[in-house]
């Protein structure tokens, strides 16, 4: 056990390696709704460690997550957590969905027992050669699965995963040398990081705008989340790709110690080629053929973060290209979903904040029927608003957030201004039936799901139903 007189919410490192952990009593705090926890309860079982899981969330909801995990402990409660739960614990593993404000962690971290991630777990025992770690308020995911379809299209052995989904500690013992990993991490397993725990020597951050003020606080919490990825533990430099305006811009960090800085730029001077910055002040050239997935601004950003980072963990420009042409996306960001009697419509359902809608809508042209609204993280709409005004879009709200909606866009000069529903649901039955030949309708809610749905994933399954139950489904074009 550790000592009990430690700062309080200081993350530890592991205190023995995955050949040790035979007998080691851990108790996973938070199984997830989605089955977040299930790789990291299977990993640790698998070593030999006996378990005991606790979840204050609703039996019901964590039916599947339940599922994926039976003979997995020696105990699951279910409900609320109990001090009596940490008696005779080694090791508490947190998940990272649990506010730092929980009550039950304050009874945590006073009772001597080492406090672990999952995330400090891996960094802490995974291989450091080929390890890179991606973070930002929006398009991690998509930098994530591009940079590995690159390096996959180049012939290099690669996976990504992190807080894309799926642990990655049960690719620990078989890996391949020359493996690369890209891990996503979120601002959330950032902030419990630790300062013990060992952090990749390349990273990349692909922007940074307001969010998560809910978990973290304040906006200059959520920021010093982010620097944690910032500081290398290792001798030898590291390699940061950042953004070239914003917070980890060039006018905000001109230089780091002990790292030597890529910037990554959407812009272009020439739309056909991609100008990717390399190590030793070298430029390399690539032509720009985007798959459909990465068409607009956000694509290319994207785009050019993803083929940065590709390239300094050894991507060919041939392969680099190839990935660029042929990748297909990820679900919900911005996937075109059917184009029916000329209406297209497209699932954003990921885009939980009002800059990631911002951008959505960026990206489009001709009339819009825009559906919005979820939960509030208290999150201003003024930009949001500005890109509204500028634009031929419908304004059609959904949710618990109507009121701030209105509030935002009732004086917007853009078709019909706000209209609110109850769901998403009557929101679609209108846009679905005044679109036009031409017009697109779009779910980018610009808000979390947790008002209504479990998950953005759930918001957007449930848009492409209501889309399926259209006339001539899936697709005239």
């Amino acid at each position: 056990m550790s000592s009990p007189g430690k700062p309080p919410q200081v993350f530890e490192v592991p205190d023995r390696n995955p050949g040790q952990l035979e007998g080691l009593n851990i108790l996973v705090l938070g199984l997830g709704v989605h089955g977040g926890g299930t790789g990291l309860i299977h990993y640790l079982r698998s070593k030999g460690a006996r378990l005991t899981i606790s979840d204050s969330g609703n039996k019901d909801d964590l039916d599947k997550s339940l599922q994926a995990i039976k003979h997995c402990s020696e105990s699951i409660y279910i409900g609320p957590h109990e001090e009596e739960q940490l008696e005779g614990i080694d090791w508490v593993v947190v998940n990272p969905a649990i506010p730092p404000h929980a009550p039950f962690l304050k009874k945590v971290f006073s009772s001597g027992v080492r406090v672990v991630s999952e995330l400090g777990l891996f960094l802490a025992w995974c291989p450091r050669e080929y390890l890179a770690a991606v973070s930002g308020t929006n398009g991690k995911s998509t930098v994530c699965e591009l940079t590995r379809s690159m390096l996959i299209a180049s012939g290099i052995p690669a996976v990504a995963g992190g807080n894309l989904g799926g642990s990655l500690l049960s690719m620990l013992d078989d890996a391949d040398r020359q493996l690369r990993w890209i891990v996503e991490i979120s601002s959330f397993q950032l902030d419990r990081l630790g300062p013990l725990c060992p952090r990749p020597s390349t990273v990349a951050i692909t922007n940074f705008s307001e969010d998560h003020l809910d978990w973290h606080g304040s906006q200059d919490a959520y920021r010093r989340a982010k620097f944690e990825l910032l500081k290398n533990p290792d001798p030898s430099p590291g390699c940061a790709i950042l953004p070239d305006t914003g917070q980890f811009g060039i006018d905000s960090i001109s230089q780091l110690e002990d790292f030597e800085i890529l910037r990554s730029t959407g812009d272009a001077t020439d739309p056909n080629d991609l100008i990717i910055p390399q190590q030793n002040d070298t430029e390399l050239s690539i032509p720009y053929r985007p798959s459909q997935s990465l068409q607009g601004s956000t694509g290319r950003k994207n785009a050019h973060m993803a083929a940065t980072l590709a390239r300094h963990l050894g991507a060919s420009e041939e392969g680099i290209s190839a990935a660029i042409q042929s990748f297909s996306g990820l679900p919900h960001r911005f996937e075109h979903i059917a184009t029916i009697k000329d209406v297209t419509y497209i699932d954003d359902s990921k885009a939980t904040t009002p800059d990631s809608a911002q951008s959505a809508l960026s990206n489009l042209s001709g009339k819009t029927y825009w559906l919005c609204g979820g939960k509030s993280k208290g999150l201003s709409l003024r930009k949001l608003s500005e890109t509204v005004s500028d634009k031929n879009i419908e304004i059609l709200g959904f949710g618990s957030s109507n009121h701030e909606l209105e509030e935002a866009f009732s004086g917007v000069d853009s078709g019909n201004c706000f209209r609110g529903f109850e769901d998403l649901a009557a929101a679609f039955k209108i846009a679905s039936s005044e679109a036009a030949p031409g017009d697109t309708v779009l779910l980018s809610p610009g808000y979390p799901s947790f008002d209504q749905y479990l998950s953005f994933e759930a918001r957007g399954k449930h848009f492409r139903t209501l889309v399926s139950t259209l006339e001539t489904y899936p697709n005239e074009a």
